[in-house]
């Protein structure tokens, strides 16, 4: 293992423990040149970090917001803002948008063509 690869894999949430990291040395090894890199594991791990930086608290703004539009529509904002702040980070591009915030396409275009991402 290349030393960053080590690195990205101790940050990884490992909630299969040692089925999961079983699995993954084994598609990494097979048919390998004998290296492991980082490229070839971030292709093979959905990382998902040890400590999340997700708050599952509602912030006090978030909350303002569902009482004075409802719930369903201050869920469908927030969707629309993430979606636009990656598609901006991603210079557009839509499938990377896609795979980091692991959504459909179906669900992608909704979002861009629904009322809350024009507004």
């Amino acid at each position: 293992f290349d030393p960053e690869a080590k690195e990205y894999m101790t940050t990884h949430g490992w909630p299969g423990n040692t089925r999961e990291l079983k699995r993954l040395v084994d598609l990494l090894t097979a048919g390998g040149d004998g290296r492991i890199t980082l490229d070839m594991v971030k292709r093979h791990l959905t990382h998902a970090p040890a400590a999340s930086p997700c708050n599952a608290a509602a912030t006090r703004e978030q909350y303002d917001c569902a009482l004075a539009h409802g719930l369903p529509k201050a869920v469908d904002m927030f969707i629309a803002d993430i979606v636009r702040r990656n598609l901006e980070e991603n210079n557009g591009k839509r499938t990377e948008t896609r795979e980091q915030l692991k959504i459909s396409k179906r669900l992608l275009y909704s979002v861009l063509n629904g009322p809350e991402f024009k507004a």
